[in-house]
């Protein structure tokens, strides 16, 4: 399209920014994205995964979510992070 526009880099923003969790030291990041179906999500989930296997950490289970980010979502999610027996030290 032939106008001014401002593009985002969505996998190298979570990308950048979970390298900087793990910088801090952070060794268990969880990430809540929305819905799967929508290409933003996805290659925000493409750039945590990626910046997780080059730093060899391991993504634990259920610490890669996808949902519709309603507030009850949101809520559910930390909910059941926070009281899980491994608790992320890293969210995005």
């Amino acid at each position: 399209m032939d106008c001014q526009k401002i593009i985002v880099d969505n996998f190298d923003g979570a990308f950048q920014a979970v390298s900087h969790l793990i910088k801090t030291g952070c060794k268990k990041i969880a990430h809540l994205g929305g819905p799967s179906d929508c290409k933003v999500f996805q290659e925000r989930a493409r750039g945590f995964q990626e910046a997780l296997e080059i730093n060899q950490i391991e993504l634990l289970p259920n610490f890669l979510l996808a949902t519709d980010l309603t507030h009850e979502d949101v809520r559910g999610v930390f909910k059941r992070w926070m009281t899980a027996l491994q608790r992320p030290d890293g969210i995005l």
